[in-house]
């Protein structure tokens, strides 16, 4: 029970622990691909930058333009830059294992001019930092802080010139620098923070001992890393922050508020120092060069170097106020309306900061366009071009209990804008989609607009001023909309691939319309390049707001010119087709939050926070989840105290019940009557579990009748175990020797609990003996008088006599795949693929009796077979199996009686030639010395006849067994009536002079031919004619002939 009540409690924590779990951050950056691999990045004027490579090379980037240059050397920290009046350009460059290096740019071309030698290394030392001050320039390596006055001498000046450092080239590096002002300069080395007094020289040092990775300003906040700590300090060393962090921090950097703290693979975001967020870097860093990181103050932006590319990162940033991005927006007259990328709708009201969920749309929404009514109804189109609404006007509660969602209309084209329209009380949407106009009322009712079925229209625009619809096209020009009326604007058609446009509601309202190219007005014949901006939104007659790629610009109308007033965030790239106002505030959706602001207030925006943590389906579950669990633990506790005073009584139970276990096992094996006492005994000790409590009397009688049922059992145990050995005994199987052994062994121990699992096993094994004759007897019966055929009861055959042979030599258990295999083959039998086998062979049948001489045994034959063709699917297939059996011994005895005629011919042939031959020479026909050479010269065929004759009986006496045995009374075929028979059969016409040489005789047959149909055939002949009209098909006819 404790159990169950712990995994409702995880579980709880663990659905409201995972509530945010799917919101992924990002830093809102821009990628710039190089395609190399990047070292650093140093500031050069006029806001443009420098980039240093890991092989040497630099580029210079201006704007969208780079230029590269190429060293030759290797990893570059640092690059500072001093231009000249004759065009030229001084390069100062900090390399790894390359040292400070002077170079110039001359046309395009970097030429080296000079490398700055150190003590020990000379030019092989690496220079991580370097700052350009009036005292010179100090370079922090490998080997020290060294500076390059004036004079052009490069002299150490950190460790002392006493120090291992000066006196034996050990290395002491220094990592990076800092100024401070005019009057110092910070350094950060493997041992402290060093203060460099710019204008005495003066070195100090704080920090002593700890390894000081990085160092910046800010303010008059000196800024360091050592291990895992962020020390914020005045100049002097004064304390005023100290921040421990759970990792090593490599690279500290802050633009306004937001502090950015860079670990291995993530980048640490914090506001103050005390809640952070962590977003991964979809790309690695150089991790050996701490020049990564610079502010862009044209752009807006902070310049983040990759690998393989510069990011520039918005210095305004929604971090700790965007509950993930928001893809889709819309207002009404009072309330602002946001879709973010989990599907959460959030609803804002005017004049607030805050944005609170009030619904979730299904995961797999994807939402194109949303517009909302003053009633709170929202509709949307999603990718599916479904025109959908539910009712948000409740909280998130209430609307994810109360509302459903309708499908209102689903276009089979694509929907390329949407816009909302409330007349009275009464909604319309109108759809504009590829290539038309759709009007669908708040029921779900479309039409189609007439004449507008080749217009592909890109925006709306509802004049307030006139009360009519203003429709953008792509190549149509702005048609103007008002009471089911559809004008095309004059002069509006040589307006092409329009995105936008707005309508002044002054006294002579003036249109405004953004194409992909140009801002057109053209009421005042004003027009403005704005290539590539996408949205506009007006906030009065004279002053709107524009989005570009990047940023939002202000224009207002002066002397009845446009005019840019204002060119506003220009780091953030909004979602322009989301973004809106209410009134005169603006709202301006990007991926990094929503900022909310006033025109002349640009500067002080306010971010939309957006609240999630509101009161949902899954909170109540957890609410309830969590009652059910206390609840539990007061009743767990309850039955623990009620089931201890149990305890004892229910061991004393459980007690019985094991002393019965063998019972029940062996219970089958013995009589009703002993199976209806253990039953009974179950039955009490079961009804010991009802009461609440029993009496130790009850248990103690119980266990007094387990004990006497216990003794009788071990003697009817014992007696059944001696029957089975006697049984074992007489059975020949592989198994019966070590199951005698077993036997014989839980006899001497005489345990019930032995003996009763040893009669079980022995009555399994029995069971599954006799399961095995059963099926071999069952197998035999396809063979046994029946005809085998392949591929349907051929493979019996090898099962009967492996199976025959296994239970002496295996173990029964392991012949159960041979058994499984021989049942498969016995159910094909009964198939229709055997069905067709079968009638296949019929066929065959048939063909062999054509090639006989036909007669009425034959003809009767091909009749029998045509009649089991007829049947073959009705007759059960054993018994057709049967049937065809008799019918092939049938046709056998037909071709050998054709085969024993042929031969007997043949023999007539070769006896003729020889006589001729003979009495060609004078001999004469009587000579003795004739039939010898007679009986040499036939041996071959008379060889093949007695072969003949006894195959033919073969098959005789399995057809005819009655006749054989009854009527011709032969008890074997190799005496002479019973091999004359066969000649007469074959041949009933045949001369009786030739039949002792056919036989390989001599002497006179006639008498043993007088003897067989006077005394066998003749006398029986009423019998045997009516065995022919049962069998029409035996060779008894052929018999009868001899009467004739």
């Amino acid at each position: 029970m404790l159990k169950k009540v712990y995994i409702i409690i995880i579980t709880s924590i663990v659905l409201y622990g995972c509530s945010d779990s799917n919101q992924m951050k990002t830093l809102g950056e821009n990628e710039y691909y190089i395609g190399e691999r990047l070292a650093s990045v140093s500031a050069d004027a006029d806001s443009t930058f420098w980039i240093g490579g890991e092989s040497g090379k630099i580029w210079h980037v201006d704007g969208n333009k780079v230029s590269a240059y190429i060293t030759g050397t290797d990893r570059i920290y640092k690059i500072a830059t001093h231009p000249h009046a004759s065009g030229d350009t001084t390069c100062w460059l900090g390399g790894r294992n390359s040292g400070f290096q002077k170079w110039r740019l001359h046309k395009g071309k970097m030429r080296h001019e000079q490398t700055y030698g150190i003590l020990f290394k000379d030019k092989e030392y690496s220079a991580y930092d370097f700052a350009i001050t009036p005292s010179g320039i100090f370079v922090a390596t490998s080997q020290g802080l060294y500076l390059l006055r004036s004079d052009n001498s490069f002299s150490l000046l950190y460790p002392a010139l006493d120090s291992p450092t000066a006196k034996a080239g050990m290395p002491h590096i220094i990592y990076n620098l800092c100024p401070y002002g005019q009057n110092y300069l910070f350094a950060a080395s493997i041992d402290g923070l060093l203060r460099i007094d710019l204008k005495s020289g003066k070195i100090s040092r704080l920090h002593k001992g700890e390894k000081v990775q990085y160092v910046t300003v800010y303010g008059d906040e000196v800024c360091s890393l050592s291990g895992k700590r962020i020390y914020i300090e005045d100049a002097w060393g004064k304390s005023i922050k100290t921040i421990d962090l759970p990792f090593i921090p490599r690279f500290y950097y802050r633009v306004g508020k937001v502090h950015y703290i860079l670990r291995s693979h993530s980048m640490v975001i914090s506001e103050d120092l005390k809640h952070f967020i962590t977003i991964p870097l979809r790309r690695d860093f150089p991790k050996g060069c701490h020049n990564i990181l610079l502010p862009d103050h044209r752009s807006e932006t902070s310049i983040f170097i990759t690998d393989n590319a510069f990011w520039r990162i918005p210095f305004h940033s929604g971090y700790f106020n965007n509950k993930g991005i928001v893809v889709s927006a819309c207002a009404n007259d009072s309330e602002a309306y946001y879709l973010n990328s989990q599907n959460e709708v959030f609803r804002q009201p005017v004049g607030d900061s805050v944005a609170v969920k009030v619904y979730s749309l299904p995961k797999e929404e994807q939402v194109t366009e949303m517009a909302i009514t003053n009633n709170r109804r929202l509709f949307y189109v999603n990718d599916r071009s479904e025109l959908r609404a539910v009712d948000v006007d409740g909280s998130n509660l209430q609307n994810e209990v109360f509302s459903n969602i309708r499908t209102l209309y689903k276009s089979e084209k694509k929907v390329t804008a949407l816009h909302l329209e409330n007349v009275g009380q009464e909604e319309r949407i109108y759809l504009g989609v590829q290539d038309g106009l759709m009007i669908v009322d708040g029921n779900g009712t479309a039409k189609s607009v007439k004449g507008m079925e080749d217009k592909y229209i890109t925006s709306f625009f509802a004049s307030t001023g006139t009360g009519g619809l203003y429709i953008g096209t792509m190549d149509d020009g702005i048609l103007y909309a008002d009471k089911g009326q559809y004008l095309t604007i004059p002069g509006s058609k040589n307006l092409t691939f329009i995105r936008d446009l707005f309508v002044s509601g002054g006294y002579q309202p003036t249109l405004t319309v953004l194409t992909n190219h140009t801002l057109v007005t053209p009421n005042r014949q004003d027009t403005l390049n704005l290539n590539g901006y996408n949205h506009l939104l007006s906030i009065d007659d004279s002053l709107f707001y524009a989005f570009p790629e990047f940023g939002v610009q202000k224009y207002a109308i002066m002397d009845g010119k446009t005019k840019e007033t204002g060119y506003y965030f220009k780091d953030i790239q909004f979602n322009s087709k989301s973004s809106f106002r209410i009134g005169r505030t603006l709202y301006l959706v990007s991926e990094i939050g929503v900022l909310k602001m006033k025109p002349g207030e640009e500067s002080m925006p306010e971010y939309v926070v957006f609240d999630t943590d509101v009161s949902s389906i899954r909170s109540v579950l957890i609410v309830f989840l969590i009652i059910l669990a206390l609840l539990a633990i007061f009743l767990w506790m309850h039955l623990r105290r009620k089931q201890e005073r149990k305890r004892q009584i229910r061991l004393r139970i459980s007690d019985l019940k094991g002393r019965t276990l063998g019972m029940k096992k062996i219970a089958a094996l013995l009589s009703e009557d002993e199976q209806e006492q253990i039953k009974q005994l179950m039955e009490d000790i079961h009804t010991l579990e009802v009461g609440p409590e029993q009496t130790s009397q009850q248990i103690s009688t119980l266990s007094e009748r387990i004990m006497y049922k216990n003794r009788d059992m071990a003697l009817l145990l014992s007696k059944m175990l001696r029957k089975q050995i006697g049984e074992l005994q007489h059975v020949k199987a592989y198994d019966c020797m070590k199951m005698l052994e077993d036997s014989e062994a839980a006899l001497a121990q005489d345990k019930v609990s032995e003996i009763g699992e040893r009669v079980l096993q022995n009555s399994l094994w029995f069971q599954q003996y006799r399961n095995f004759t059963d099926n071999v007897r069952k197998y035999k019966t396809t063979v046994d008088g029946c005809l085998v055929i392949q591929h349907v009861n051929s493979m019996m055959e090898h099962h009967i006599e492996m199976l025959g042979n296994a239970l002496r030599h295996r173990h029964l258990a392991e012949i159960k795949a041979d058994m499984e295999k021989a049942e498969a083959d016995y159910n094909h039998i009964f198939t229709d693929d055997a069905l067709l086998e079968l009638t296949d062979e019929l066929h065959r049948f048939a063909k062999r009796v054509s090639k006989l001489v036909i007669d009425e045994v034959s003809s009767a034959l091909l009749e029998e077979i045509t009649k089991l063709e007829a049947v073959a699917a009705t007759v059960p297939r054993l018994e057709i199996l049967q049937l065809m059996k008799r019918v092939e011994a049938e046709l056998l005895q037909l071709e050998i009686r054709q085969q024993l005629f042929e031969e007997m011919e043949r023999y007539h042939r070769m006896r003729n030639e020889i006589v001729q031959e003979y009495e060609a020479r004078g001999y004469k026909r009587m000579d003795v010395k004739l039939e010898v050479n007679i009986s040499d010269h036939t041996q071959a065929v008379t060889s093949k006849i007695d072969k003949l004759i006894i195959q033919l009986y073969d098959h005789f006496i399995f057809t005819d067994k009655e006749v054989v045995e009854q009527i011709l009374n032969f008890t074997n075929f190799t005496n002479q009536q019973a091999r004359v028979l066969a000649l007469l059969i074959a041949n009933p016409k045949v001369k009786r002079i030739l039949l002792p040489g056919m036989l390989g005789m001599y002497g006179n047959l006639n008498p043993v031919i007088s003897r067989l149909v006077n005394n066998k055939v003749k006398p029986n002949e009423d019998w045997l004619r009516s065995y022919i009209e049962k069998h029409p098909t035996s060779i008894v006819a052929y018999i009868l002939r001899l009467t004739e």
